[in-house]
């Protein structure tokens, strides 16, 4: 079964291979956003636009992973297609969400709070994701 994902290679360390999972064009429009909002403090005068540039793009990436996959010419059965681009639609959203709070940008951190944000916990989330979603494509897709 072809795989719709970037081949992970062996010195891929966890960041690198949840990076994998999120379309291009996504992690581009977010570095180019917080590049633009991020603030030496808290209280910087931008900051407030980050949950806006967050959940616009949550919102865009699985469309973008849904219509690269539906487009992809290589599955023929419609239902097992439609099938794949729901699954990577959901695995990739779910890991854009997690690499912004591992990525741990000042404006984030600043929006959910120094309380809230943990490095520790972002490295682990980073670490069950790239172990778990591997095993639910091959439960899921078979």
């Amino acid at each position: 079964m072809p795989s719709f994902r970037p081949s992970i290679n062996a010195d891929d360390g966890y960041f690198k291979k949840v990076v994998k999972y999120i379309p291009a064009e996504i992690i581009a429009a977010y570095t180019f956003a917080i590049g633009i909002i991020n603030a030496k403090a808290c209280n910087g005068e931008y900051v407030f636009l980050f949950p806006w540039v967050f959940y616009i793009l949550l919102a865009f990436t699985p469309i973008y992973m849904y219509i690269s996959v539906i487009d992809n010419p290589s599955i023929i059965d419609p239902i097992k297609k439609k099938k794949q681009a729901l699954f990577h639609a959901i695995i990739a959203c779910i890991a854009f969400a997690l690499w912004v709070y591992a990525l741990g940008d000042l404006p984030m951190v600043c929006y959910i709070g120094e309380v809230a944000y943990k490095a520790v916990v972002g490295s682990l989330l980073l670490a069950a994701f790239s172990l778990l979603v591997p095993l639910l494509e091959r439960l899921f897709l078979k």
